[in-house]
């Protein structure tokens, strides 16, 4: 898969690379393009589109609806033959992967995520949350990053689903990623040094993981602020209060773009 590979030579460049490299903005965006953004027909990456990844394939769901037509259409003796009905079961369980037709990549602007993790890179980040893991390509490159400039003792990646591939799946535990099926509800007045909210973009789910994680961090990204295009009750509306609530004891230091 072309996807997969672009992200294990994203971390491999990571790897390799002098942290003054690392602190490049030019060079990092570069590097995060080559890990292959997600598809978005939304025209969203201006001239980054061109490290776009291409339309995922979804014909998984059709060979999935063909496999009722064969064991209508099978005789009973076929369908009690011990090499015949496993084969059919094998097929179901091929085309019902949950990750099938998840779009892979990173869903990130190159130059706003570079931004960002330079800036996080010398605050010594040693625990980190993820909020919204989909594919897990854009929380492998942050950790991958991060671990550079610290050491990591307490890594989550928390989602209400799991749609990582396998080797993805085998990227996360290489790096000591904890994946878990849940909400930010679970992890409620914990503390970690970075919190990044990116799961489900609704007003009221992105206030309650936000007074969950993001309140007691160090530090906490959101992503999409200024996407218009996720509506007018999510992320930007839960941000633009943010920025108005003095209650709230923090700077906001990072740009907005």
């Amino acid at each position: 898969m072309n996807e997969i590979n672009k992200i294990k030579d994203g971390i491999n460049t990571i790897n390799k690379s002098p942290l003054s490299k690392l602190r490049d903005v030019d060079f990092l965006s570069d590097v995060i393009g080559q890990c292959g953004l997600t598809y978005d027909k939304r025209n969203i990456y201006g001239d980054d589109i061109l490290y776009m990844n291409e339309k995922p394939l979804k014909n998984s769901a059709a060979e999935l609806w063909k496999i009722p037509g064969q064991i209508v259409n099978t005789s009973l003796n076929k369908l009690r033959d011990v090499a015949f009905l496993p084969d059919v079961i094998k097929k179901i369980a091929r085309n019902h992967k949950p990750y099938k037709n998840c779009r892979f990549g990173l869903w990130q602007i190159p130059r706003q995520l570079a931004e960002a993790l330079i800036y996080l890179s010398d605050k010594n980040i040693k625990s980190f949350i993820e909020i919204g893991t989909y594919a897990g390509f854009t929380t492998l490159f942050i950790v991958s990053y991060l671990k550079k400039f610290s050491d990591f003792s307490k890594c989550i990646s928390i989602d209400i689903s799991d749609l990582r591939p396998d080797d993805i799946k085998d990227l996360f535990t290489e790096l000591n990623i904890d994946h878990q099926i849940s909400t930010s509800s679970k992890f409620q007045n914990k503390k970690f040094d970075l919190c990044f909210i990116d799961g489900n973009h609704g007003y009221n789910w992105i206030k309650k993981d936000f007074l969950n994680i993001g309140v007691n961090s160090k530090f906490c990204m959101f992503h999409d602020i200024n996407d218009r295009n996720c509506g007018k009750e999510t992320v930007p509306k839960f941000w633009n209060e943010l920025k108005m609530n003095n209650n709230i004891l923090f700077r906001i230091e990072v740009k907005e773009k």
